[in-house]
């Protein structure tokens, strides 16, 4: 099903990419099938601020959690998740195309289910477990592949809520609360310090050849704040 859709530049500006109609899809139709990774504890995501732990004689630095930190922030990978403010269990879609769909209530054309039993690997009673009883099973005898099967038990998918032309963008409400977050984030924001001279890393990447950027140059740049050299062994 996920050929249904492809990418391209949202309709939608300054929203990236989005996901479009590979081709005529009628109402009811499956646009986009969503597995659920099940994560029982959102803290996972929260990011600290770091210090050195210890530094090694041959000069290697270990980074971790400092004594007491607090949290700075949380992985984007968080902004891909459903959860809810009660719960500490979020469900993370994976797979082609499931982070192309974009928010929009006014728009919306496809809808969020639960996915059915006969057609995928959804079951319906692990909806009704507690956080420990769901995964209260020992799972350490079983293969990898038995492994995943087992903690792959929820599903969901994307159902179109009426005729979907050829090109036309998918839009899915992601919900009041998300939309309040959002207009409260538009209403708020302000431009970081020097953000007319940003320069994203893939635009620095392809100059390369030109001008090598050496880890002096991120101390003593401030343009260059924002960057981290990872040296490529191969």
């Amino acid at each position: 099903c996920a050929g249904h859709l492809y990418q391209k530049e949202s309709t939608i500006r300054q929203a990236g990419h989005g996901a479009f109609a590979r081709r005529f899809l009628p109402e009811g139709t499956l646009v986009l099938p969503l597995p659920m990774l099940v994560l029982t504890d959102a803290s996972m995501f929260d990011m600290y601020d770091l210090g050195v732990k210890r530094r090694y004689s041959g000069g290697e630095v270990e980074w971790g959690k400092l004594k007491g930190g607090s949290v700075r922030s949380q992985q984007l990978m968080l902004n891909y998740c459903m959860g809810h403010e009660d719960s500490t269990v979020l469900l993370c879609p994976y797979g082609p195309m499931n982070g192309m769909v974009n928010h929009n209530q006014t728009q919306a054309n496809v809808k969020l289910v639960w996915a059915s039993p006969e057609r995928s690997n959804h079951h319906p009673d692990f909806l009704n477990r507690t956080v420990g009883s769901a995964f209260e099973n020992d799972v350490k005898e079983l293969d990898t592949e038995q492994q995943q099967a087992k903690n792959i038990m929820v599903a969901m998918e994307l159902i179109a809520l009426r005729d979907i032309e050829p090109d036309e963008e998918v839009f899915l409400d992601y919900g009041d609360a998300w939309e309040e977050a959002w207009q409260d984030h538009v209403r708020n924001w302000k431009p970081q310090a020097n953000a007319e001279a940003y320069v994203p890393p893939d635009q620095l990447n392809r100059q390369r050849e030109k001008k090598l950027i050496l880890p002096d140059d991120l101390d003593s740049n401030p343009h260059l704040k924002h960057l981290q050299i990872v040296y490529d062994n191969a």
